[in-house]
């Protein structure tokens, strides 16, 4: 008879306190479990952290602290995990009052494509980008049953608004929709006739922006 694999317990602050000099935390899981991570990322003087990337497919139900310096002085923030207990608890900007503004922040990835992400969340996210008045780069890349077209097209205006320098927006309908992403995608021609019908797009490299359609069945 097979038994369930224990891969321990993903502790956090274990690892923080034994390097206390960590400027950057990176940590990848490739084992998925369905299980939720309850994280969360709070400020800590004493930490050097200004970096955090996270990528992974599983979790558990012990609480997880990440220490930053400061919300201020972060600069990247990459979460790729696939069930979160409550991700407004994780950061203020996945909140619905977010009174901090990330000055720093060049860098803000969230990917959720294994479960499905609360239209609520989105339209924090919507809401808090000008608390990134810096930032150059922004993926977004999950599923929302709850997404329509008038709200994908504000997320698109706001989002070229920025001064990026890349960013990639892909929302589906659905966990098993399946998506080409070339054919899916706007093209070069169609962001700049976006361009006329929203004015505030910034003179961007359409190179580097990969915008998908929302495919409306």
């Amino acid at each position: 008879m097979k038994t369930k694999k224990d891969y321990g317990e993903i502790n956090f602050n274990f690892l923080q306190n034994k390097f206390p000099n960590l400027s950057s935390f990176y940590f990848e899981n490739l084992f998925f479990e369905d299980n939720e991570m309850d994280l969360e990322i709070k400020e800590n003087s004493k930490s050097k952290i200004n970096d955090i990337v996270i990528d992974c497919k599983f979790g558990q139900n012990k609480k997880n602290t990440i220490y930053c310096q400061s919300y201020e002085t972060l600069k990247c923030l990459e979460l790729k995990i696939q069930k979160i207990y409550d991700l407004k608890k994780v950061l203020p900007i996945f909140n619905e009052k977010c009174e901090i503004k990330f000055k720093e922040l060049e860098m803000f990835s969230f990917e959720n494509e294994e479960y499905e992400t609360n239209i609520d969340v989105l339209k924090n996210i919507y809401n808090n980008i000008n608390k990134m008045p810096n930032i150059r780069q922004i993926v977004i890349i999950c599923f929302c049953s709850k997404m329509n077209e008038e709200f994908y097209r504000k997320i698109i205006e706001k989002i070229l608004s920025l001064n990026l320098d890349n960013c990639e927006l892909k929302i589906r309908l659905s966990k098993n929709e399946l998506v080409n992403g070339f054919e899916q995608m706007y093209s070069i021609k169609e962001l700049n006739e976006m361009k006329k019908i929203y004015p505030k797009f910034k003179s961007l490299n359409f190179n580097k922006i990969k915008i998908h359609k929302l495919k409306i069945n």
